[in-house]
């Protein structure tokens, strides 16, 4: 009988397992990113041995329409021995349609024309459902400083994010600040981790 059990159970896990992870609820920080009230900060943490630093609010254009937004912003990461780590971080926003920002290289970024391919996990683990059937995936891609600095100096930045669908949208000057700024202040003059 155990055995029958078992082996009855065992594709319904299997099923289970396959199936994405459910939305959750939209966490307060991401309602934030909107771009009626988008607010570009740096929030700094030390958490466990560690300082995250993470750039939000960096919507790009064009914002009309309003949906699907996408932002891109930059976190910085240095553990206690010192060692930096980077990520660029997407930001999608859209009413009833998921993206499903796919793993592998998801996020292409253009500068002066010359594009760059960049991997990441994609947004399974982090895709929430906000009020009035709005829906938020984020997706970080690993990268190193140099990708920061060059999209701080690029005249021209194009950003695409894959997924059961292509968006597609450009810097303009202020989200080129705020990567400079970002450089000047969390890359350039690392931050350190707590001792």
């Amino acid at each position: 009988m155990r055995k029958f059990l078992v082996a009855g159970l065992l594709p319904l896990l299997m099923v289970a397992c396959a199936t994405p992870r459910a939305p959750l609820p939209v966490p307060e920080s991401l309602l934030q990113e909107d771009p009626f009230d988008a607010r570009y900060k740096i929030h700094c943490d030390s958490v466990s041995g560690k300082t995250v630093c993470v750039m939000t609010g960096n919507a790009l254009r064009p914002f009309s329409p309003r949906y699907p937004l996408l932002t891109l912003g930059v976190v910085s990461e240095v553990d206690k021995q010192g060692a930096p780590r980077y990520f660029l971080r997407t930001v999608f926003v859209n009413e009833g349609q998921w993206l499903n920002i796919s793993g592998g290289g998801s996020l292409h970024v253009t500068l002066d024309g010359v594009p760059i391919e960049l991997s990441g996990d994609g947004s399974r683990g982090s895709r929430y459902v906000g009020q009035d059937k709005k829906l938020y995936e984020v997706a970080l891609f690993a990268v190193p400083a140099e990708v920061i600095r060059n999209i701080s100096t690029a005249k021209a930045v194009i950003v695409s994010v894959h997924g059961d669908f292509l968006i597609e949208k450009s810097f303009g000057n202020v989200n080129t600040l705020y990567f400079r700024q970002f450089v000047q202040h969390y890359i350039d003059k690392t931050p350190t981790a707590d001792k």
